[in-house]
């Protein structure tokens, strides 16, 4: 019993070991932004951007060539996007009130999923993200009501909105301070940073200490 299998170009492997994954396979493993410069990026990030966005479908030959070019096409188009931010509101992760979102098909349409209001919920671009590239799972059904499971399986709680706020805007934060003993007037020093890049060999050298060495007092 030989401990080696030959391969197709006559070449011996250890049996057992897995074959290796289709040419086809691989190349379908990331995709290419070309017009960020032909960054690769996950098959995932690639859904989560065409969710919400305009595609061109482009046929290529044999050898990678560009054979038609077709017609540029939205997947939501304007009448429905406003029928979704009007259901929806705003994001439907639980506890999030982001207004600023992207359109997710719940099956993507990649899939087979259909661009309709029932397929689709508002999702900020933090939450979108969670859905797509950390395991997160949407559920919608008939009504419109979303669930959200975790990677694992188990059902994520829903979180009731925020207690809204009647008085005046800043109360709490002027209570808080005065409370501290901290005054803010026209004559608060302002901070000097202007934007420019921080110095990270400088702050690596200012909070780094030695094991064992004291932290003088200014």
């Amino acid at each position: 019993m030989s401990d080696s299998e030959p391969t197709a170009d006559g070449e011996h492997v250890p049996a057992g070991t897995p074959a290796p994954a289709p040419a086809s396979t691989v190349a379908h493993s990331q995709t290419v932004l070309d017009e960020a410069g032909g960054i690769h990026v996950s098959g995932e990030t690639a859904r989560r951007l065409a969710c919400d966005a305009a595609t061109v479908a482009m046929q290529h030959g044999p050898a990678g060539e560009i054979l038609d070019v077709g017609r540029r096409t939205r997947t939501i188009s304007p009448a429905l996007r406003r029928a979704l931010a009007a259901r929806d509101r705003t994001c439907r992760f639980p506890g999030c009130q982001n207004r600023r979102c992207d359109a997710h098909h719940v099956q993507h349409w990649a899939d087979g999923g259909a661009t309709r209001l029932e397929n689709l919920v508002l999702l900020c671009r933090r939450h979108h993200r969670v859905v797509h590239e950390e395991g997160f799972r949407i559920t919608l059904d008939a009504a419109g009501e979303v669930k959200f499971l975790r990677p694992d399986g188990r059902p994520f709680p829903a979180a009731p909105p925020p207690p809204l706020w009647t008085g005046a805007p800043l109360a709490p934060v002027t209570e808080q301070l005065e409370q501290d003993g901290v005054t803010i007037d026209a004559q608060t020093a302002t901070p000097a940073w202007k934007g420019e890049r921080v110095d990270i060999n400088w702050v690596v050298d200012a909070i780094w200490r030695p094991p064992g060495t004291a932290i003088s007092a200014p």
